[in-house]
């Protein structure tokens, strides 16, 4: 619990006048809900044009005190693209983006003062997850999307093979998969029961050791009493058993051996109808139906520790932040207090297929069985925060290929990839 309180506290001392200067700003709020200054707020973000267009259209609608213009950026293109434009002068009012970014535009963010939006009002709609947007001076960003790790499965090979649940737990995967995997007469694996154990054609990997590793009670990374950045992965056994056990379904000579690099990518593999288990977020739910009609399968929760008496997955989050360099504080702050809104909040998540992050809205979305997975998901979600997302998609592609080949033990690839990890967040 102490680990994961610390996210919330994140170095001080960056840009310090200009913190002052958006205190100021702030203070001349009184709540969020008088809309409107009359000019327009420009939003980039990473949702769909189509999806967050059509939502700004509903919530507007008959209100002209609501001037939004937006601008879709894809993901894999946002962050080089914001931090080009701004250093060039120009940029946004808001940012709409996944969690994984806000280390790197923390400084670029102006801080929403807690006499303007209570940490206690923030802790009480949100997900808990949503804490990774708290520090001591204010809030980074709103919660307005989340998107859960799950598990889907194939009825049809749970089912050939006489099992009819999905699993619930880590250790039922060490039977499942000797009935399962099939192999032929080489040795190939033909059909697989779940794609763990290596990484670059097992898609959402590093999500799924992140999930791994938050079970285990790693918080991954953390803001050291000191205010330093730190890596938390080779503090603790908890983390080596987690890698360890992860790195086993790729061993030939392990009676629970289930994947290899010959393999297809592991969505791919799974939409064929070959993979009995695949771990993807709640978004990807229409994708692989749109995919493969006839794919006989379901949702699941992500697998837990049998006997941990806290759940947890892991959960893309997507915040909105007002940008120092914005003229229109007021009407930005006012905009992003609409936009984040319990009923606004619900209407987006209408057209993402989506949780909402907010906890007053999970029961009544669970209206369907996948959709029921997913608000539990969403509740049981947690993040942390990532320096560098590209660098540290290749630290943990590099700790698992040392492991599975033999290069490094446990303990030294994670002692890596730790001091990578806090390497990566010097500015």
């Amino acid at each position: 619990m102490e680990e994961r309180k610390t996210f919330q506290y994140i170095v001080l001392g960056l840009f310090v006048a200009f913190i002052i200067g958006g205190v100021i700003a702030f203070s001349t709020f009184r709540s969020g809900d008088s809309v409107g200054t009359g000019d327009p707020v420009l939003i980039w973000g990473t949702l769909s044009e189509q999806v967050f267009g059509s939502f700004v259209g509903e919530i507007s609608k008959g209100d002209d005190s609501i001037s939004i213009i937006y601008r879709y950026i894809p993901e894999d293109q946002f962050l080089q693209e914001v931090v080009e434009k701004l250093a060039s002068g120009t940029g946004p009012d808001v940012l709409l983006y996944p969690h994984k970014y806000l280390w790197r535009l923390s400084d670029k963010i102006v801080p929403i003062p807690y006499e303007s939006y209570s940490a206690r009002n923030f802790t009480e709609s949100f997900v808990e997850e949503g804490e990774l947007f708290l520090r001591n001076d204010g809030i980074l960003a709103l919660p307005i999307s989340i998107d859960p790790l799950v598990m889907y499965w194939n009825r049809d090979i749970f089912q050939t093979a006489g099992i009819a649940e999905a699993p619930k737990f880590w250790d039922e995967f060490l039977l499942l998969t000797r009935k399962l995997t099939i192999r032929d007469d080489a040795g190939n694996i033909t059909q697989s029961t779940v794609a763990i154990g290596e990484y670059q054609n097992i898609t959402n990997a590093k999500e799924i050791l992140s999930a791994m590793f938050l079970q285990g009670g790693s918080s991954i990374a953390m803001i050291a009493g000191n205010g330093n950045f730190v890596s938390t992965l080779s503090n603790s056994g908890a983390s080596e058993s987690v890698l360890g056990f992860y790195s086993e379904f790729a061993n030939p000579s392990k009676s629970i051996y289930s994947w290899n690099r010959s393999l297809p990518l592991s969505k791919n593999y799974f939409i064929s109808g070959d993979l009995a288990v695949y771990f993807g977020f709640a978004s990807e739910l229409s994708d692989i139906r749109t995919k493969n009609p006839n794919l006989n399968f379901s949702v699941a929760p992500f697998p837990q520790l049998r006997d941990s008496r806290i759940r947890k997955t892991f959960g893309t989050l997507y915040g909105v932040s007002l940008l120092r360099s914005s003229r229109n504080l007021e009407g930005a702050f006012a905009t992003i207090s609409r936009i984040t809104s319990k009923d606004s909040l619900l209407r987006l998540s209408e057209r993402t297929s989506v949780p909402a992050p907010h906890r007053g809205l999970l029961g009544i979305q669970a209206d369907n069985a996948a959709a029921a997975v997913f608000a539990e998901a969403a509740l049981q979600s947690g993040g942390w925060m990532d320096p560098d997302p590209k660098k540290t998609e290749s630290y943990f592609a590099t700790m698992v290929n040392a492991v599975s080949s033999g290069s490094s033990n446990l303990s030294g690839a994670l002692s890596r990839v730790a001091q990578e990890i806090t390497n990566a967040a010097r500015r």
